[in-house]
């Protein structure tokens, strides 16, 4: 928190100029926090929505519960370090096919020369 410093020429501030100075933070302050006022009504209205949404997921027979547990489940083993490093590794592997593609054409090519020739 922050004093109020007293003014340039050594004079202590008056009443006046304190409370000046309390009112300025203060309104500060007060446009700072105006937009917390609307986050209560704006959760309100997101929740809503969701709850909507789950209405039309139900009637049509879909298990939200059911599917975020298997989507958490998933997500769990997804990122299990074991899973992350075997995904790694098929990328890798992933990233070297144009190359062995070539790889092989290229002795295709050789082997349908030799047998044409």
């Amino acid at each position: 928190m922050s004093t109020i410093a007293p003014p340039a020429n050594g004079h202590v501030a008056s009443t006046q100029d304190r409370l000046d100075a309390i009112e300025r933070k203060l309104d500060h302050l007060l446009r700072v926090a105006e937009p917390l006022t609307t986050a209560p009504s704006a959760l309100a209205a997101a929740a809503d929505v969701f709850d909507e949404q789950a209405r039309h997921a139900s009637a049509r027979g879909v298990d939200l519960e059911a599917r975020l547990h298997r989507v958490l489940a998933l997500t769990e083993r997804l990122t299990d370090d074991k899973t992350m490093d075997a995904l790694e590794q098929g990328l890798a592997l992933a990233e070297q096919v144009p190359g062995l593609a070539a790889m092989v054409t290229d002795m295709a090519d050789e082997q349908a020369q030799r047998a044409a020739d």
